[in-house]
């Protein structure tokens, strides 16, 4: 089911937008804003009970015209061997794909991966390749805050919330 908005839509600190994914053609956007989209609340995402899963799935939560917000995105467990890969979210756009569960930890220390660093606001603030040994203290010239990076190799991608405080 897909909710259309053609003005701007603001969504209050506290309160969510619940969506289920059905199944696996959910390649539209579930909550289209053609304005503005101030989301301040969360996003609670729920699964179909008939549906299940698999890897290389990917959904569009919600698109928008424009955004300077990313909201709290609250999700269901996978089945064993998946992640939800969350490099696609951003305050305009809610791609979420369904990936292999392989983390940072499970590659060669010594395999240079790329990684991307963005504020939660979206903002890129960091790109560069490293060792994966390596790839935290790249970081630590960061400000104090809250990131997302994303971290990819040959047949590898990881995206994982991290904190900055010194």
């Amino acid at each position: 089911r897909q909710m259309k908005f053609n003005g701007d839509v603001v969504i209050n600190d506290g309160a969510a937008v619940n969506l289920e994914i059905e199944n696996n053609s959910n390649k539209y956007s579930n909550f289209v804003v053609e304005g503005n989209l101030q989301n301040n609340g969360s996003v609670n995402v729920t699964l179909n009970s008939k549906y299940v899963p698999a890897l290389g799935d990917e959904f569009e939560l919600w698109t928008a015209g424009s955004s300077s917000t990313t909201p709290r995105l609250y999700l269901p467990a996978l089945p064993d061997g998946l992640a939800w890969d969350k490099s696609g979210i951003t305050p305009t756009r809610g791609l979420l794909k369904v990936t292999d569960a392989a983390g940072i930890n499970d590659i060669d220390a010594d395999k240079i991966v790329r990684c991307i660093v963005v504020t939660v606001d979206g903002i890129v603030v960091k790109d560069f390749t490293a060792p994966a040994a390596e790839v935290m203290a790249n970081c630590n010239d960061l400000a104090n805050g809250v990131y997302v990076i994303n971290m990819t190799a040959e047949g590898f991608n990881q995206t994982q919330k991290i904190v900055i405080n010194k």
